[in-house]
């Protein structure tokens, strides 16, 4: 073989390996290029998983807060239409013919002796006098009408010494309050919003 030939034949398995070569690389390339196409959009679709159940989430949490601070609302609406349905109770127990029998109920309640104080509300003056107090005595308690007022719809505060019972409207209403407001919460029922 000539040195021509062998020349020639080297440039030619030359070439054939090179081809060889850049096929291989081109093939690993396309490869390349499919996995890592393949893996970003496995990766997409993970994230977009991820970003839809985020929002899922968080939507849910809103919805949540918002529902919860709707039925805080409504439950304040309750207990202010419950606190004015009160107040008018007790303007109304002021006002009724039976409140005169109240009072004096209250006062045979009393269990100071000796001379006792009854302050008054203003609106009482012409129905709680001296006179009506001196009818609620007893040989024990001697009730005297007291020159000042308290500031409630109505009812009376008792004073021996030192010690005082404030037996006003107002004072009986705050005291039954609470059982007030379960018993007439029934009567306005507020339905617990759905969250789903």
């Amino acid at each position: 073989m000539s040195l021509e030939a062998i020349r020639e034949k080297i440039i030619r398995d030359a070439e054939n390996e090179a081809e060889a070569i850049i096929a291989e690389a081109r093939q690993e390339k396309k490869t390349a290029l499919e996995e890592m196409r393949a893996s970003l959009t496995t990766r997409a679709e993970k994230d977009k998983a991820r970003l839809a159940e985020s929002l899922r989430e968080r939507k849910s949490r809103m919805r949540k807060h918002v529902l919860r601070e709707e039925e805080k609302r409504l439950l304040n609406l309750r207990r202010r239409l419950i606190d004015e349905a009160v107040d008018q109770a007790v303007q109304d127990l002021a006002s009724d013919e039976g409140y005169m029998d109240l009072v004096a109920a209250l006062l045979s309640q009393c269990d100071f002796t000796g001379d006792v104080k009854v302050t008054i509300c203003e609106a009482d003056r012409d129905r709680i006098t001296q006179g009506f107090l001196d009818r609620q005595s007893t040989e024990g308690i001697r009730f005297i009408l007291s020159e000042e007022r308290h500031d409630a719809s109505g009812g009376v505060i008792l004073r021996s010494g030192k010690v005082s019972r404030n037996a006003t409207l107002e004072m009986m209403a705050s005291i039954v309050h609470d059982d007030l407001v379960m018993e007439l919460s029934g009567m306005l029922p507020v339905e617990k919003l759905e969250s789903s």
